[in-house]
């Protein structure tokens, strides 16, 4: 739980301006907890002293349409009065005391399920959540008749023994008091008592006509004095009766403060066990904390393992195809290299063939020569013959070079075709591999 839960930056910065003005001369802040909200202000304006709304100033108001956050509904109200208690609670921190109006012990803090002193207040004041702490905490118990000016240290010394002293003191005052006035009574009803009396004598001697005033002032001290003895009697009835209410006003006196300070202890030990259960709470969040924290680093060192191991996945797969394209480029090269060297073997093996049907058809042609030589010599007609058939030869051996010739123009036609058909493969295999590539990169 942090102020950023209840306050925004300017709203924070707002409440401390208006703040510090407001408290720039006070050293004691008015806390309270489990009493109306009203006697908390009145004790405050009576004493000189201030609670939180009234350092707000006009950043409060009862009614809802004159607040100056009057766009926030019911709960964003409540939760900015959380996050102005908190900024108060550290104004107090700031070298102030800080005094607490409560019920009596033990019912010390507010019945409600979230108490902003109990869950935001005093942790800050304690110094429970930051470093800095108030002083001092005093309580004060304006709904106890008697204690509205009396305040008694609790925090950092628990000092709540005097406030047991005080209450047996305000028991003692009153146990006195009733002796006053039942005293200021007895002394009021004997007065009565001897008038009375006197006024029956006076009844006497008026109804009495025979008696003498002499004999009327023979009788009138004996009545007197049978007055007197009956007041007596009754003076020491209620003496007896007055002893009786006291032994009884000062056992149950006895009986209070036992019962007070069992209650004082057991409020005591209420407040120990609150305060551990909420340090094992402070305690048990930090670790939670700090194990999400730590379990967060390490989802971010897994999420960076994880990262670089697909970077090095997609280096070593744009590694592998760059590998299988240059293996590719490199067959293909291959390819085209022995495509030439057959086409060039192939080319010269058509050389051989047109050499050889030359030397050949020079072979003939001089055979031919030295059988026409011949046949000149042999006979004429054979002369004509070898002539014709020379003739026939030279037709013969033109059409096999023009047939030749064909042959070398067709399988030089078929070597550019097959080399063209190897350029595709090649050109169709670099695209395929830059497509290969492109999707394991995108992958």
């Amino acid at each position: 739980m942090d102020l950023s839960d209840y306050l925004c930056q300017g709203e924070i910065r707002q409440l401390n301006e208006a703040f510090d003005i407001s408290l720039k001369h006070d050293s004691t802040l008015v806390f309270w907890t489990g009493i109306p909200s009203k006697l908390a202000r009145d004790w405050a304006y009576k004493n000189g002293l201030k609670t939180l709304t009234m350092a707000m100033g006009p950043l409060y108001a009862t009614n809802k349409r004159a607040r100056p956050q009057s766009r926030k509904s019911d709960k964003l109200w409540s939760r900015y009065m959380k996050g102005a208690s908190w900024i108060f609670a550290q104004q107090a921190c700031q070298s102030r005391h800080a005094v607490v109006l409560t019920s009596a012990p033990p019912n010390v803090y507010s019945l409600r399920e979230h108490s902003s002193y109990r869950d935001i207040e005093e942790p800050i004041l304690k110094g429970s959540r930051h470093s800095a702490h108030t002083i001092q905490i005093d309580y004060v118990h304006p709904t106890v008749p008697g204690a509205m000016r009396f305040r008694y240290q609790v925090w950092p010394e628990d000092r709540i023994s005097e406030w047991i002293d005080f209450l047996e003191c305000v028991a003692i005052k009153g146990v006195v008091k009733k002796i006053v006035q039942r005293t200021i009574l007895r002394e009021l009803e004997r007065s009565r008592i001897l008038e009375n009396a006197k006024l029956l004598c006076l009844e006497e001697v008026s109804s009495r006509s025979s008696y003498t005033l002499s004999g009327c002032r023979l009788q009138e001290p004996a009545v007197v004095q049978k007055a007197a003895k009956q007041a007596k009697v009754e003076e020491e009835q209620r003496a007896a009766q007055a002893r009786r209410a006291i032994k009884q006003a000062r056992v149950e006196k006895e009986q209070q403060a036992a019962q007070a300070k069992r209650a004082v202890k057991q409020a005591s030990v209420q407040e120990q066990q609150r305060v551990a259960q909420a340090k094992r709470a402070i305690k048990q969040a930090r670790v939670e904390k700090e194990q999400q924290a730590a379990q967060a680093k390490r989802a971010v060192k897994q999420a960076r393992v994880q990262e670089q191991q697909r970077v090095a996945q997609a280096k070593r797969a744009v590694k592998q195809a760059k590998v299988k394209k240059a293996q590719q480029t490199a067959q293909a090269k291959r390819a085209v290299k022995q495509a030439r060297v057959q086409e060039q073997q192939r080319v010269a093996q058509a050389k051989r063939a047109a050499k050889q049907a030359r030397v050949q058809e020079q072979q003939r042609v001089a055979q031919a020569k030295r059988a026409v030589k011949q046949a000149k010599v042999k006979k004429a007609q054979q002369t004509a013959q070898a002539k014709r058939a020379v003739k026939q030869a030279r037709v013969q051996e033109q059409q096999r070079l023009a047939q030749a010739k064909r042959a070398a123009k067709q399988a030089r036609v078929q070597e550019q075709q097959r080399l063209a058909q190897a350029k595709r493969a090649v050109k169709q295999a670099r695209v395929k591999e830059e497509q290969r590539a492109a999707q394991s990169v995108i992958e």
